[in-house]
């Protein structure tokens, strides 16, 4: 008969001794009182009582009543373990039906008769009128009827076997200290080995968490595992222990507007104000932010991902739209609101905000007293100025209808330099900076795609 594997492991491969713990739950009952006793082997099981690991029973009840225990050394249990070396251990197991009941029964689950020990059933008397093994009973016997010998009482036998202990799994990369991240496979050299571990240092178990993939670990982290293979003693359990240092983005400027930069606007103001920083090294997004005097950084009145899903160094801000959330909040005074704008370099759980920190003025405009605003005619591409340039520019371009737009940089020979603006754009004229600080002297283009047309055009950068 097949038994099913159960066991624990809890102590570190240096130590010299077994590692594996187990236990076996027995539901003894007359049929109306019942109790759950637990015998088993562990590393620090003993012959005499270990707090935190046995449980006492106390003294039996009164005649007539329904009873069982664990008896070792003369002393009662409800739970008790045994040293966990290869000679036999013995339990005592005594019971007793209460008045008008019985007869006393065990059951217990075959899964916890473990492969790596023998489990016998003897009567008290070294076994020589009774002597079965356990899984042949599949669960469940009423003592009294296999031999009266064991109408009060029986002994549980454990034996370990004597088989080879498997190697304990090895760990690729080695435990030690990645930065950010590292992915980690664990393998046995029995080919027909399982893998089991846990990641909150608790002990893994057979039947628990199966290694079957690489582990991707993101933060510092623990991998507790075992083998767990036919024919041998499970290994020892090791511990991998991985230290994940993160990476921070670097410190970075903002560009463009500059400080005390003012703008007017109205609920007629078409197009969008871009906002431009310098790369930050090691940043994968950045969040634009916009706050006052009364909110900060963290909580601002305005917070929003860069152009192109947060990846690019620009931001577009809708101006009729921006317009409406500055008449929501009651932000002009005196018609106009002056607020601080910022930039968050992000990677992953890391943040730094820009060195630099611009203040900018929104002037509420009359709308009787702004010019008529024409909408293009046709989608254009203008002319950069100043141009040539050295290092910054402006590129403006209308479109005639709303819709998805880009603009990029390229050399001359094709190769992309830079994604100035991506995303769904409004009517209108629209402004954008181009710093080109970190790129050398020569002619570039910069072409506008729109879903209607593809425009080109050159422009010389003369350091």
């Amino acid at each position: 008969m097949k038994k099913t594997l159960l066991f624990f492991l809890s102590l570190a491969f240096t130590l010299p001794v077994f590692s594996q713990q187990f236990s076996l739950p027995i539901t003894v009952t007359d049929g109306n009182g019942e109790l759950i006793l637990t015998v088993g082997l562990h590393p620090d099981g003993s012959f005499d009582f270990v707090p935190g690991l046995d449980q006492v029973l106390p003294p039996p009840p009164p005649t007539g009543t329904f009873d069982t225990r664990i008896r070792v050394n003369n002393a009662d249990y409800q739970r008790k373990f045994l040293p966990n070396d290869l000679e036999p251990k013995t339990f005592t197991i005594r019971y007793i039906a209460g008045s008008n009941a019985g007869p006393i029964s065990l059951s217990w689950d075959l899964g916890n008769l473990t492969e790596i020990a023998e489990f016998k059933i003897k009567d008290r008397f070294s076994g020589e009128l009774f002597n079965e093994d356990m899984a042949d009973f599949e669960g469940f016997m009423v003592p009294s009827e296999e031999n009266s010998v064991l109408q009060d009482g029986l002994v549980i036998e454990v034996t370990l076997l004597d088989l080879p202990v498997a190697d304990p799994p090895s760990f690729e990369p080695e435990p030690g200290t990645y930065f950010e991240e590292v992915l980690v496979n664990l393998s046995s050299e029995i080919e027909t080995g399982d893998i089991f571990y846990t990641m909150d240092e608790s002990d893994p178990v057979v039947n628990g968490i199966l290694f079957e993939e690489p582990i991707l670990i993101t933060k510092n982290s623990t991998i507790r595992a075992f083998v767990a293979a036919d024919g041998f003693l499970p290994s020892l359990t090791v511990d991998g222990i991985y230290t994940i240092l993160p990476i921070i983005p670097e410190s970075f400027n903002l560009l463009e507007p500059d400080s005390g930069f003012e703008i007017e606007v109205s609920s007629s103001t078409v197009g969008d104000l871009v906002f431009s920083w310098e790369e930050s090294e090691n940043a994968t997004s950045y969040q634009w932010v916009l706050y006052n005097s009364s909110s900060s950084p963290d909580s601002p009145l305005v917070e929003s991902l860069s152009d192109v899903d947060g990846t690019s160094t620009t931001f577009s801000l809708s101006l009729v739209d921006f317009y409406s959330q500055l008449e929501e909040q009651n932000l002009f005074i005196d018609n106009s609101a002056d607020l601080i704008w910022q930039v968050k370099a992000i990677r992953r759980d890391e943040s730094i905000l820009s060195d630099s920190a611009f203040q900018i003025r929104f002037i509420k405009a009359d709308d009787t007293s702004l010019d008529p605003i024409e909408l293009p005619f046709k989608t254009e591409l203008f002319q950069n100025y100043p141009n040539p340039f050295n290092p910054t520019t402006t590129i403006s371009y209308s479109l005639a209808e709303p819709g998805r737009v880009s603009l990029k940089i390229f050399t001359v020979s094709g190769q992309l330099v830079s994604v100035l603006q991506e995303g769904f754009k409004s009517a209108g004229r629209h402004t954008l900076f181009f710093d080109a600080s970190a790129y050398s002297s020569g002619t570039y283009i910069y072409q506008l795609k729109s879903s209607e047309v593809t425009l080109t055009r050159k422009m010389i950068l003369i350091k």
